[in-house]
C-alpha cells in the first residue's frame, strides 16, 4: 500500500511540474487618433475558444469610452478570421485578439 500510494505522489507531482498554470489575461491597445483598439486574450490551451471568445467581447464593452466614441457605437472584428493562435512566448497558452473601431453616426 504504501508504494502504490509513493507512486501516486510521484506521478501527480510530475504532472504538476510538466503543465505550468495559465492565468487569464487581458491587453488593450488602442490609438485614439484612428479611434481603433484591439483586445488581445490570452488563456490556457485548455480553455475553450468560446470562453475566450466571451472574455473577448466583455472586454471590448469598455474600449468604446476610453475611444470617446460619439455614438457609443463600436464594431468587432476578429482578428486572425476569430482562430485561436499559440502564445509565442508560452506554448502552454493560446489567445484571440478582438479589434475595435468607432462607428460615428
Amino acid at each position: 500500500m504504501r508504494k502504490i500510494l509513493s507512486l501516486l505522489l510521484v506521478l501527480m507531482l510530475s504532472a504538476c511540474n510538466s503543465t505550468p498554470s495559465v492565468k487569464p489575461k487581458v491587453e488593450i491597445g488602442y490609438s485614439k487618433n484612428t479611434n481603433t483598439a484591439s483586445v488581445k486574450v490570452i488563456k490556457s490551451l485548455s480553455s475553450s475558444d468560446k470562453s475566450l471568445e466571451k472574455l473577448a467581447v466583455d472586454s471590448s464593452k469598455g474600449v468604446g469610452h476610453m475611444l470617446n466614441c460619439k455614438s457609443g457605437k463600436m464594431k468587432r472584428t476578429w482578428a486572425n478570421g476569430g482562430k485561436t493562435e499559440i502564445e509565442p512566448s508560452n506554448p502552454n497558452a493560446k489567445f484571440l485578439v478582438l479589434n475595435v473601431e468607432c462607428v460615428e453616426l
